[in-house]
């Protein structure tokens, strides 16, 4: 930024804007700095990704410093499991939640594993044949099998015995 474009930018401007109930930036003078550099139109877009990724950076460690820890695994897997504990994600694979919540499929499995003590896919298996058990109780077996997110209620009704022992139909209203 030239000397001309920083004397336009005076401290007096900025504080009589009233900041974000939502945003705080403790430290205005480096993320305007870094903000210029990237409008400045001198960087490669390379480097302007990377500055942005900085800006953004900054906002979220100084806005929601409970996402950005030491054990950030935790909170992936914390929010993937309760995503399978409210109904979401039944027919899912390993595939789909690395790239629903942007992490390796391997790292996903090694850390929801080591959190919850079961391998994401059986949790997920285990929750979609309890869903499955008490959808069974309102709605007919092609249903259930569908809305648990199996291709064919044959896969479906194999499943569901294996797990549970018995066919779904013997489960029926």
């Amino acid at each position: 930024m030239s000397e001309e474009e920083r004397e336009w930018i005076h401290e007096d401007f900025f504080s009589s804007f009233h900041q974000s109930p939502l945003i705080h930036i403790q430290n205005r003078a480096d993320f305007l700095e870094t903000f210029y550099h990237i409008v400045s139109g001198n960087s490669d877009a390379l480097t302007k990704k990377s500055l942005i990724i900085k800006l953004i950076a900054a906002i979220i460690n100084e806005n929601f410093p409970e996402l950005i820890q030491d054990n950030n695994h935790v909170n992936v897997v914390k929010q993937i499991k309760d995503y399978l504990d409210a109904g979401n994600g039944m027919g899912m694979t390993l595939d789909d939640f690395a790239k629903t919540f942007f992490y390796d499929k391997f790292y996903l499995e090694r850390k929801f594993k080591e959190s919850y003590g079961v391998n994401l896919i059986e949790y997920r298996n285990k929750k979609r044949m309890e869903l499955a058990k008490h959808l069974l109780k309102l709605h007919s077996v092609s249903e259930v099998s569908e809305s648990v997110g199996y291709q064919s209620i044959y896969a479906f009704s194999r499943a569901y015995k294996s797990f549970f022992g018995y066919a779904p139909s013997k489960n029926r209203g």
